[in-house]
């Protein structure tokens, strides 16, 4: 019966296909220079290429061979490429107000340096036409200038869960009770002061970003594309759709309005293959294998020498064989294997595989969720501590702190992954939830992609709270006078009561004095 249902499935999709979309112009601006967030946009905009839309990507990444319908404007100069730049021990030193630091006035930095290049002076002055713009929702949003340049429909992507000022460009609901704010390390179940400090947060980053992010931008977009430029507040609410790499198995269920929609994995790239000496590698190792990064951006020449000396020594303890992102190091055990560069998924998709050691990264943690790898998790900096403390709960992951890392808690750790069976258990059942969707995840965002350029921008996806000024928004003007309402209720109430009391108090006086009377 079930074979029949799908034969009749078949033959109506033949003769009633899905609306197809024209092919359309599409540019996609990723100034960051973060090659790890551009993953995302490139896979992102080859589907889109592939799929016939012609495709102009801006970003400091361009590609080494030609790409039909993908065109590159390289911005390949204008900033430092932030491969292994960070220091780790200056970002454990950072601090909050540090973070929001790098997210504001860096970001604001960033625009400058990218506005000046001459392939974007050349963009800017250009009449060049497309029917769709796609952004980097991060901090700075000084490439929106270009939906209004070019009267066209705009996406935003972010490469994580939403940023906390980003959920107010499409109306979304951002509840500080059992949402976590993007830079703390709560999960959806919070106690009351982690609520407390939650709410002050979302407060703070709001607010802060308008401050030293957003005012200086205006001040920039006007520069560059004029002074009839509109501020960036009202940019922002014209944003048809966010597409957020995020799911409600790994990051919660949340509260999204129909223009958000929810895409992680778009970067995984299930085609990929393994050199022969990893492969072989990974299959002549019957104990299993170890796979550990910290990821593109740190720079893991920075570990301090007892640090590193002291994963050299537990890995030389292990019957497990340990494959290491990082570059040439002295002393290594003949069960290590280190290279600068691995393909990662394909790694850790492999069988053999055991555990993860990660720092956290939401894209290389997204891949492991889906191979269905516990993971060893230590949280350097931005939202790497949420995402471990997340999968903690999920029971697929263990947290070290990077302060705590020595030769017994990093064995510990270790041994308690690898020997109780319900880490692997609870990582293959997650992997099963993260996958089991009616779309992949590049189906999705190519669908509602497309869906935006068919309806011209899609307007009736658009929520009524973009029309309502931050006091309406955040219900205070509601509370105003519902407390009003109340206080005068209560003074009434008090007036009525006063005045029966003295009506009683006489009446009984009147009694009394009748009885008196009567008495006598």
């Amino acid at each position: 019966m079930r074979r029949f249902h799908l034969l009749i499935l078949a033959v109506l999709a033949a003769y009633f296909p899905a609306e197809k979309t024209e092919a359309a112009r599409i540019i996609s601006l990723m100034t960051y220079s973060g090659f790890s967030h551009f993953l995302l946009f490139e896979n992102y905009m080859k589907n889109l290429a592939s799929h016939g839309h012609n495709v102009t990507v801006v970003s400091h990444f361009p590609q080494k061979q030609q790409i039909e319908n993908y065109t590159d404007i390289s911005l390949q100069g204008s900033l430092p490429e932030m491969k292994q730049s960070f220091n780790i021990q200056e970002m454990r030193r950072l601090g909050i107000l540090g973070v929001w630091n790098l997210y504001w006035e860096y970001q604001v930095g960033i625009c400058e340096a990218v506005f000046k290049h001459p392939n974007m002076q050349k963009l800017l002055k250009s009449d060049e036409k497309f029917d769709l713009v796609v952004t980097h929702l991060l901090a700075a949003d000084c490439m929106l200038g270009f939906a209004h340049k070019f009267k066209a429909p705009l996406i935003s992507l972010s490469t994580s869960v939403v940023i906390p000022w980003g959920n107010y460009r499409i109306g979304n609901v951002d509840n500080p009770s059992y949402v976590p704010n993007y830079f703390l390390p709560f999960t959806d179940r919070m106690n009351l002061w982690q609520r407390v400090l939650n709410t002050l947060y979302n407060v703070a980053s709001i607010v802060g970003h308008y401050i030293f992010s957003e005012m200086p931008s205006d001040d920039f977009l006007r520069k560059y594309f004029g002074p009839a430029m509109p501020p960036l507040s009202e940019l922002k609410k014209k944003t048809s759709l966010l597409i957020v790499n995020s799911h409600f198995t790994l990051n919660s269920p949340r509260p999204m309005v129909p223009a958000v929609v929810e895409v992680a994995g778009l970067h995984i790239n299930k085609r990929g293959k393994l050199s022969r000496d990893i492969e072989d590698f990974l299959d002549a190792s019957t104990e299993g294998v170890i796979y550990f990064s910290l990821g593109s951006i740190l720079d893991i020449d920075s570990l301090p020498r007892e640090t590193l000396q002291t994963f050299i020594d537990v890995f030389s303890r292990l019957p497990q064989r340990v494959l290491w992102k990082i570059g040439n190091v002295s002393g290594l055990p003949d069960n290590v294997k280190c290279a600068s560069w691995f393909s990662q998924f394909e790694i850790l998709k492999h069988p053999n595989v055991r555990m993860f050691i990660t720092h956290g990264g939401l894209l290389g943690t997204q891949e492991a969720i889906y191979a269905g790898v516990p993971m060893l998790g230590i949280p350097i900096v931005f939202d790497q501590e949420l995402n471990i403390r997340t999968y903690v709960t999920k029971g697929v992951a263990i947290q070290l702190d990077y302060e705590s890392i020595s030769t017994e808690s990093l064995l510990t750790s270790i041994n308690e992954l690898l020997n109780d069976p319900r880490y692997q258990k609870n990582a293959k059942h997650l992997s099963q939830l993260f996958r089991d969707r009616p779309q992949a995840a590049m189906d999705t965002a190519i669908y509602w992609t497309e869906y935006v350029i068919r309806h011209r921008g899609a307007p009736h996806l658009r929520s009524s709270a973009l029309d309502l000024s931050w006091y309406q928004y955040l219900l205070l003007d509601v509370t105003l006078v519902t407390y009003m309402t109340l206080m005068l209720i209560a003074i009434c109430t008090c007036y009525i009561c006063s005045k029966t009391v003295r009506k009683l108090k006489g009446n009984c006086k009147n009694l009394n004095l009748a009885e008196t009377s009567r008495q006598k």
